[in-house]
């Protein structure tokens, strides 16, 4: 859902299920080049086929780009 929400369409989608499916078995995608560089790499370590090595919770919150862009500290410096 993040993903598709910063994209705009899912990262993975194909016009054939079978060709869709196989672009999540082996994680295929393109991100487009509008992206900031931050948002790549944040989506580029979420986006991983092996749950030991993607980002977990604590560092997607901790990730340079979340932090950015998370209101709460946008408000706090006023």
């Amino acid at each position: 859902m993040f993903s598709l929400s910063l994209l705009g369409f899912p990262p993975f989608e194909t016009k054939s299920y079978n060709e869709t499916y196989e672009k999540i078995k082996k994680v295929s995608f393109v991100l487009p080049e509008y992206l900031s560089p931050e948002v790549k790499d944040l989506l580029k370590k979420i986006l991983v086929y092996d749950r030991a090595k993607r980002l977990d919770l604590p560092g997607i919150l901790a990730h340079p780009w979340i932090i950015k862009h998370n209101s709460s500290n946008n408000n706090n410096k006023s």
